[in-house]
């Protein structure tokens, strides 16, 4: 089974979605989005990728800009994004 690495984001953080999609388009990274029906949504990267992410305090994280951003974390079994409504 591949390993992916997620970050849910809520609708208030809908306005960052372009600049995040802007940055991980522009370092050649792969992912997925899915908008949920309540607002907000979920970025999910696969294990691989995740060299390519920025690193704060040895940990990667979503880039908003280019030394901003959010958490990302290994979604185990893939429960999170199978799961997100």
């Amino acid at each position: 089974m591949n390993k992916y690495y997620v970050k849910y984001l809520p609708s208030g953080n809908e306005s960052q979605f372009s600049l995040i999609d802007e940055q991980l388009n522009s370092k050649g990274i792969s992912f997925e989005f899915r908008a949920l029906r309540a607002g907000g949504g979920i970025y999910r990267i696969p294990e691989h990728e995740m060299h390519k992410l920025p690193v704060d305090e040895g940990e990667p994280y979503l880039p908003v800009t280019d030394d901003a951003g959010h958490s990302i974390y290994l979604d185990i079994n893939n429960d999170m994004w199978e799961n997100m409504p």
